[in-house]
């Protein structure tokens, strides 16, 4: 079974769109006189009149489904890759491992063994 056949053409998901091609159509209709409720019905139930001023504004939705209405690829998730040790099961970007073999998450940077094998002295 393959995966990628090289000679199909691959099929575009959504319109090849990006944000100053929404504003540009939304300012062009705006300039004709055309009212941001006029605009809005245009795109479909999704969109509201406060979407297309929050566009003239320069605020783009992040919704999926609002940015597939207004013909724009949904926002892409940024994720962080940081330098150092991440244990399986963890979702912070750098965590230890003391000398007894527990992994911790330090709260100061001096800190360098667990908090079993030293607790937090109460001053």
């Amino acid at each position: 079974m393959t995966l990628f056949d090289s000679r199909k053409p691959v099929q575009k998901l959504y319109i090849g769109q990006n944000d100053k091609d929404v504003l540009s159509t939304i300012l062009a209709q705006k300039q004709a006189g055309v009212t941001l409720r006029k605009i809005a019905q245009g795109y479909g139930a999704l969109i509201t009149y406060g979407d297309v001023a929050r566009i003239l504004q320069g605020t783009f939705p992040k919704r999926k489904a609002k940015r597939i209405a207004l013909g724009l690829a949904p926002s892409a998730k940024i994720v962080v890759i940081g330098k150092g040790a991440v244990p399986d099961g963890s979702q912070a970007i750098k965590a230890f491992q003391c000398k007894c073999g527990q992994w911790f998450i330090p709260n100061c940077p001096a800190r360098t063994h667990c908090f079993l094998c030293r607790p937090v002295r109460h001053r």
